[in-house]
C-alpha cells in the first residue's frame, strides 16, 4: 500500500508490558508513514482516529491491539479502499508469556515488524475491466439438477440447464414412490417430481436443452464458454433453419452472448 498507519493500543496490559517508544522506529524502518498510540484503540475516541487518518489518505492500516477474531466490527473498513492488518500484542504476548522482559519486547517487535511489512508489499485489489454475466450453467436434469436450476434463477440469474435425456428427471422420475425427506418416516412419499419438472420448464429464467451433452468447458468464472453435443437424432437450434444432425458440436456462451447457439467449423 502506498500510505500505511500503524496503530497501538496500549490498554489490555500492553502499554504496562512492553516499551513503545521502541515501537515507531521499528515500523518507520518498514515503510510505515504515521504511527500512533491509543489507551483504547476500539472505544469510539480510538476508532475515529483510525478513520481520520483514513480521510487523509492512510490506505493501509496496521492494528496492533487485540487478536483479530476480537472487536471485528469496530475494525472493519471499506476492503475497496483500506487494507487493514491486524497485529495480536495482547493473547499472543503479554497474556502468553512470562519472563525477561527483552524476549517478550523482541517478540512484540518481531510480531509489528511482520505486520507492517505485509500492509506496506500487499497490493490493493483492481476490479476486473471486463464484463461479467451472472448465467449459471447446470449440467445434469436429475433432482439434483432441478432443485440447483431453481434456485440460481430463484435468485435472478439467468440459468442454462443442459440434460443428455429427452426428458427431465433423472432416474428419480421413473420411480412411483420415493423415500421419505420430511415427516412421516415410517412410510413412502408420492413422487412430486413432476411438479418440480414443471416449476423449472415454465420458469422464463431457466433455457433448457434436453438431449444434450457439454463437451468442454473454458473459460473463468462469469466467462466461460461450453460446447455442447446434441444427441438426439435431429434437433432445430436456435438461429438455424434446419434440423442439425446428430452428433454435431454446438457452441453456446454461458457469460458472453445472449445468443444460445451457433455453429462451430
Amino acid at each position: 500500500m502506498n500510505k500505511v498507519g500503524v496503530f497501538v493500543c496500549t490498554g489490555c496490559d500492553i502499554g504496562a508490558t512492553l516499551n513503545l517508544e521502541n515501537f515507531e522506529a521499528v515500523v518507520s524502518e518498514q515503510g510505515s508513514t504515521s504511527y500512533m498510540t491509543h489507551e483504547c484503540l476500539c472505544a469510539p475516541e480510538g476508532v475515529a482516529a483510525i478513520h481520520s487518518a483514513v480521510d487523509d489518505g492512510v490506505d493501509g492500516v496496521v492494528i496492533a491491539a487485540c487478536s483479530h477474531r476480537a472487536k471485528i466490527e469496530e475494525f472493519t473498513f471499506d476492503r475497496t479502499k483500506v487494507y487493514v492488518e491486524r497485529v495480536c500484542l495482547r493473547e499472543q504476548v503479554v497474556w502468553s508469556h512470562e519472563g525477561e522482559a527483552e524476549d517478550i519486547q523482541m517478540l512484540a517487535e518481531d510480531l509489528l515488524r511482520m505486520g507492517t511489512i505485509r500492509a506496506v508489499k500487499v497490493h490493493a485489489p483492481q476490479p476486473l475491466d471486463k464484463d461479467i454475466d451472472r448465467t449459471v450453467l447446470v449440467v445434469g436434469g436429475g433432482l439434483a439438477g432441478l432443485h440447483a436450476a431453481q434456485a440460481a434463477a430463484g435468485m435472478g440469474n439467468p440459468v442454462v440447464l443442459v440434460e443428455a435425456a429427452a426428458d427431465l428427471g433423472g432416474y428419480v422420475a421413473g420411480m412411483k414412490d420415493i423415500v421419505p425427506e420430511t415427516p412421516p418416516y415410517d412410510t413412502v412419499h408420492p413422487n412430486e417430481i413432476d411438479r418440480l419438472i414443471t416449476a423449472v420448464e415454465n420458469d422464463t429464467n431457466i433455457t433448457i436443452y434436453k438431449s444434450t451433452r457439454t463437451k468442454q468447458i473454458d473459460g473463468m468464472p462469469g466467462q466461460f464458454k461450453p460446447s455442447r453435443f446434441i444427441n438426439a437424432r435431429f434437433a432445430l437450434l436456435p438461429g438455424l433453419t434446419k434440423p442439425v444432425r446428430p452428433r454435431t458440436a454446438v457452441r453456446f456462451h454461458v457469460g458472453t452472448s445472449d445468443v444460445p447457439g451457433h455453429m462451430v467449423l
